[in-house]
């Protein structure tokens, strides 16, 4: 049976503390703060377990913070760590209590050494059977090489892993050469990939396309609250859906909402969904984190509501 795995290479320990309401450079107290082990990868696992199934979470963890991690095991949410000296980043969000981002800032994390990151890599490798879905998500600590990310989604794509790819930097650009089978940039990291200047619907599925004709099978991109446009290789036009949650309590934020439309993405490849049932899936999975608290939390119910919901249509020919 197949089985879905994300690597987090540089997780977070997310504090997030909620105001009354915020006012620079006064003094605020907290009507109520949590911390949450965190990460990219640890979140799409989060909401695949959220929906009752299985996910397998292999992430580099500072020993200091290990313990926040061992918590998340469960049944269904089976977790590989690798310890490393230092202290695992830590993500400060601060919301007011209607649920408004006022701040987000992200502190420095370990570095890793080369026998720990070729540890995580073995046992991620090691770990690969045919159809099997792989998501590689997240920045990297510092020690990871140029070229990590090409090699390792060469490495697991010929071992039978269907690869998604979601990351910044650098090191997203140099992984796609490793042609992934899918990636899912906003509009601001498709401007890093491209070097061009986005500003149409146009512009964006150009820039998509030439991701295909490189050989990435989906390009999913991200346009927050407008939803997500999928252009798929050797198919002339492009998708778009969207879905809006309904005017009830939110009690979530965006922070974690991309990490659990990536969930979306892959519980849909692992299960063959027609295109246009992975495009509900997705949004359905990205709108339901905000209402539920917690990086990639979300609830099935709202889930199920928000896939009968969302509007999918496949738009023939480019763009005007």
């Amino acid at each position: 049976m197949s089985k879905i795995f994300t690597l987090t290479l540089n997780p977070a320990v997310d504090h997030n503390i909620i105001v009354e309401s915020f006012k620079t450079g006064e003094v605020m107290r907290s009507i109520q703060s949590t911390v949450t082990a965190a990460g990219k990868g640890i979140n799409v696992a989060r909401t695949l377990t959220c929906l009752r199934n299985s996910a397998e979470a292999f992430c580099l963890v500072g020993k200091q913070e290990a313990h926040h991690y061992k918590s998340l095991r469960t049944s269904r949410f089976k977790l590989q760590m690798v310890p490393v000296e230092g202290a695992t980043r830590s993500n400060i969000t601060i919301a007011d209590s209607r649920g408004k981002l006022a701040a987000h800032l992200q502190t420095q994390g370990f570095r890793v050494r080369e026998e720990q990151l070729q540890k995580i890599t073995r046992d991620l490798e090691n770990q690969a059977g045919e159809g099997d879905v792989l998501v590689i998500s997240g920045s990297t600590p510092d020690g990871v090489p140029a070229g990590y990310y090409e090699q390792l989604i060469r490495n697991c794509s010929k071992k039978g892993y269907r690869v998604i790819f979601d990351s910044s930097g650098s090191h997203y650009k140099n992984g796609l050469e490793g042609i992934p089978d899918v990636i899912k940039p906003n509009i601001e990291e498709l401007k890093e990939l491209s070097g061009s200047d986005i500003r149409t619907v146009a512009d964006i599925i150009r820039e998509a396309k030439m991701l295909n004709y490189k050989g990435i099978g989906m390009v999913f991109i991200s346009r927050g609250k407008k939803g997500v446009l999928l252009s798929v290789k050797d198919q002339p036009g492009y998708w778009t859906a969207s879905v809006t949650p309904g005017a009830g309590t939110r009690e979530g934020n965006e922070i974690g909402c991309g990490d659990a439309m990536i969930a979306g993405i892959a519980l849909s490849l692992l299960h063959s969904y027609e295109t246009e049932d992975l495009l509900r899936m997705a949004v359905a999975c990205g709108a339901a984190n905000l209402l539920s608290k917690g990086p990639g939390v979300v609830a099935p119910d709202d889930v199920q509501n928000l896939f009968s919901q969302a509007v999918v249509k496949y738009h023939r020919g480019s763009p005007a």
